[in-house]
């Protein structure tokens, strides 16, 4: 995988460092034990659930972000944080749900799409949903298709819903939907025009103090 660092800085550092929803971490030592899943709640990001704990149902799913030397590209990749040791995400930048939005601040379309659709019961698998969606919208220049939507929730298990819903809320990504545009547009209504598939993308994602992605 790629870094955040360039090789002379990774020569000159001996600090571990990612970021971690925008903010910068300086891994302590004594810390190799953890997998990302654990560094992640005990930072108090409950919202990325300890399910099965062997990758098997996404409930831990979160999005690195990495600057590839050899494409010379950015990376967005959804992993399990449970089977991650937390140093091999190390110069990579964590996005969990709680970077993508809230009720204080405001949903990212993702989170506000799965909820009007009802597309979440009891909660507990709805943060992995949300990070493997969102982690696929990164990763792709166009619209993905609705192949694609379903494939990458492949990965993801639901107990409550019988996954329609789910599909239902995710596949206004795949296709042109009046609704939906004039629902997002009424949340900025500062905005002239709008594409809606570059909004829902959000901010770009630092991979280093110089480059976002």
């Amino acid at each position: 995988m790629g870094s955040l660092k360039n090789e002379g800085e990774l020569e000159e550092s001996k600090d571990a460092i990612l970021y971690v929803n925008g903010v910068r971490k300086v891994l302590s030592d004594g810390l190799a034990h953890l997998t990302l899943l654990e560094y992640l709640r005990d930072s108090g990001l409950t919202g990325t659930k300890l399910g099965c704990g062997e990758g098997g149902c996404g409930a831990c799913t979160v999005m690195v972000s990495y600057f590839d030397q050899n494409s010379k590209k950015c990376v967005h990749q959804a992993i399990n944080a449970c089977l991650a040791p937390l140093y091999s995400v190390e110069g990579m930048h964590v996005i969990t749900v709680e970077g993508l939005g809230n009720q204080k601040f405001g949903l990212h379309p993702v989170q506000e799409s799965l909820a009007s659709r009802h597309g979440s019961q009891c909660g507990f698998c709805t943060p992995g949903f949300i990070m493997s969606m969102y982690a696929l919208l990164r990763s792709n220049k166009t619209p993905p298709t609705e192949e694609q939507i379903e494939e990458s929730l492949a990965g993801n298990l639901c107990r409550c819903t019988g996954y329609r819903p789910i599909l239902d809320a995710f596949q206004v990504f795949a296709k042109s939907n009046i609704y939906y545009t004039q629902m997002v547009l009424s949340r900025y209504k500062n905005l002239k025009t709008v594409n809606l598939f570059a909004l829902q993308l959000a901010n770009p994602v630092l991979v280093d103090p110089t480059r976002n992605c």
